[in-house]
């Protein structure tokens, strides 16, 4: 355990989350601990984000405004969160029943880990109006229903002073051990749960098979007697008489042809059908006629080529017939179409992409969010764009200093579209964005050539970026295209520079430029309708890829797994004779 604590802390990040009521002192409290000095603040429009080293551990500090309308987009922040910071007034006695039903509510969000550690700062504990720890804890009501939320974090009141700077060492110091221990926990636990789980699965997974196979098999073999027996009875007879006695023969076939277009329906009737018996129905029909056919070359050879060529148009038609049964709910029997085309072996949906795509795409449309990040320099249009699809019109807008988030509903998926500021020093912040990010839409000025390299360098070292997803589409907006002096596509491409040395980060990318006008709204529904079709089928890829990905993995490690235990099992052997020789 100290181990794993040393090692957690050693050039170890880490994400906080600064959230409480208005007024009470989160952002005096970030740059004090930033800055070691009191500045003068505004109510938090967006965020404030800063990284302070504590102990070993680099502590990335999200300070979220707490306006009413900004409340319902603090669950984007929630993910890869570590703790929380909740600040409040510890003079404020009126509004911390407030802020305690606000506590509770994050707390119980889908998005957040269950088990954070959640420091609660007592903040202007300097006043002498300020409440004690107990008095606050009891004024913030999280003791009731809801209690329970809070019962499966661990959490600390720490009394601070945000303009003297008292307690917020201790209670980064509180938070830190907190991280620690949650993180040597995880790392002692996760094995063990999943060997215990990997067992119990597989426990369970034998038993159920073992009993539906057996199951399957006793229907299969009752199913079998029902309806085969006579008709194998019949063939031994067929054999046996050929030769010496025709018409015997004869009628032999005969009743076993009859019985074979009659047995189906009776199968069905007595709820006999099984994939072996019916395997068997067609192994004992087509062995009957073959063995009969070749009793007939023995008996007439003038006339085997036709007994030769009955056989061959028996077993290919059959061949034909069960095979297109056995497609896609057996949709292409009975015609040639599938011969020509990708269609999936019996029971192989999970096997090729083309036999379920279309319910792919249809499902992944159905209700689906999408997360998409706009990015590129700075007076290229891209906030004109948002609010251009989000509300049809033109708004006058100044350049962004955080970010501007909306959601559009196009064919059936809700896009939430994360605008981010782009000046220099927002840059190195937007690797934050990148986790859970689906597209992104990068607008050009089509009208600035001299910034077309710097934008396409942009690009690229934004892909580049270990923290996005390898594979997501890229929109290239070429926006202004209403404008005279706006270049081509084929244009702004050769000026972007985007072929060089770090061409392989954008080839691993779909990709596509969009001519567009964010004043008059041309291209911009066209971008969006290429946009959602590259992330249906990235979505159908992953979901028809990732269980061969899974076979494949496991293959590797049992045989690897089979290797050691072979190698280990014969040094053991060979010791033993080594020393039953020594003995």
């Amino acid at each position: 355990m100290g181990q794993t604590l040393s090692s957690w802390t050693k050039n170890k990040e880490a994400r906080i989350l600064f959230l409480g009521l208005d007024a009470a002192g989160k952002t005096t409290i970030l740059y004090k601990l930033k800055l070691g000095e009191i500045v003068t603040t505004i109510p938090t429009i967006g965020f404030n984000v800063e990284t302070v080293e504590h102990k070993g551990v680099d502590i990335t500090m999200w300070d979220v405004g707490t306006r009413d309308k900004m409340r319902p987009l603090w669950r984007h922040y929630y993910p890869n969160t570590q703790a929380i910071v909740y600040t409040v007034d510890s003079t404020d006695k009126e509004r911390l029943a407030e802020a305690g039903e606000l506590l509770l509510d994050v707390l119980g969000s889908n998005d957040l880990n269950y088990d954070i550690p959640v420091l609660i700062v007592a903040n202007k504990q300097d006043l002498k109006t300020a409440m004690t720890p107990s008095e606050i804890f009891e004024a913030m009501n999280i003791v009731g229903s809801k209690h329970n939320v809070l019962a499966s974090h661990p959490w600390y009141i720490q009394p601070a002073s945000a303009t003297e700077g008292t307690g917020l060492e201790e209670g980064l110091d509180w938070l830190v051990r907190q991280m620690q221990v949650r993180e040597a926990w995880k790392m002692a636990v996760t094995p063990v749960k999943q060997t215990v789980g990997g067992a119990k699965e597989a426990g369970k997974a034998g038993i159920s098979y073992g009993s539906e196979y057996l199951t399957k098999a006793l229907s299969s073999i009752k199913g079998m007697f029902t309806r085969c027996y006579l008709r194998i009875l019949m063939g031994l007879g067929l054999f046996h008489c050929l030769p010496n006695h025709p018409v015997k023969a004869f009628w032999l076939y005969t009743f076993s042809f009859a019985l074979d277009m009659v047995d189906g329906p009776i199968a069905k009737y007595l709820n006999q059908m099984s994939v072996f018996g019916t395997l068997l129905d067609t192994m004992s029909d087509r062995g009957t006629l073959l063995c009969m056919l070749a009793r007939l070359c023995l008996l007439y050879p003038r006339h085997a080529f036709l007994f030769i060529g009955i056989a061959c148009t028996d077993v290919s038609s059959q061949w034909m017939h069960g095979y297109s049964s056995w497609c896609e709910n057996g949709a292409v029997a009975g015609n040639l179409y599938w011969l020509f085309s990708i269609r999936c072996p019996p029971g192989g949906q999970k096997l090729t992409l083309p036999c379920n795509m279309g319910q792919t795409l249809s499902s992944w449309t159905k209700n689906k969010e999408a997360r998409i990040l706009f990015l590129g320099l700075d007076a290229a249009g891209k906030t004109t764009i948002l609010y251009k699809l989000k509300l049809g019109e033109i708004v006058t807008t100044i350049p962004t200093i955080g970010f501007n988030v909306e959601t559009v509903e196009h064919k059936g998926v809700d896009i939430t579209m994360w605008d981010v500021g782009t000046r220099d020093k927002m840059r190195p912040l937007w690797r934050h964005y990148y986790p859970n990010t689906q597209a992104i839409v990068y607008t050009v000025d089509s009208t600035d050539k001299e910034r077309l390299a710097e934008a396409g360098e942009l690009l690229l070292d934004v892909l580049g970026s270990d923290d996005l997803n390898y594979d997501i589409p890229v929109l290239i907006v070429a926006n202004k295209q209403d404008l005279k002096t706006a270049m081509t596509p084929s244009e702004i491409f050769e000026a972007m520079n985007i072929v060089g040395s770090k061409h392989n980060v954008l080839a691993s990318h779909p990709w596509y430029i969009q001519p567009a006008s964010a004043t008059e709204g041309t291209g911009l529904e066209e971008g969006l309708d290429w946009l959602v079709r590259q992330m249906q089928v990235r979505e159908a890829w992953k979901m028809a890829v990732t269980p061969v990905k899974q076979t494949v993995g496991g293959a590797k490690e049992a045989g690897k797994a089979g290797i050691s235990y072979g190698s280990e099992y014969l040094t053991k052997a060979l010791s033993s004779i080594k020393g039953m020789f020594t003995r």
